[in-house]
């Protein structure tokens, strides 16, 4: 998966979003905002070998166990991260 904080967003590229269950957030892609000098990727995939939780774009707070490539995209991660990016150039 792209690292979400320095990959463009494009909505016909993006990977199935959540259309299910409305609000809730477990079983879905999150996505995170890098921390210092690791990307968002190295990040989950940190806190996934060592069991850290996280905090997604959306404000969910989670221990990485899913594949995120096999699960859909948070909406509202996936809002918040176009929104991220649009405004990164300002």
């Amino acid at each position: 998966m792209a690292d979400p904080t320095t990959a463009p967003y494009d909505a016909d590229l993006l990977p199935d979003l959540d259309d299910g269950d409305g609000d809730n957030p477990e079983g879905k892609a999150h996505v995170v905002a890098r921390a210092g000098a690791l990307s968002a990727g190295a990040l989950v995939s940190y806190a996934y070998e060592h069991q850290l939780t996280l905090t997604a774009l959306c404000g969910y707070k989670w221990i990485p166990k899913l594949n995120p490539e096999k699960v859909p995209l948070c909406r509202k991660c996936a809002e918040l991260g176009m929104s991220y990016n649009d405004n990164a150039g300002d």
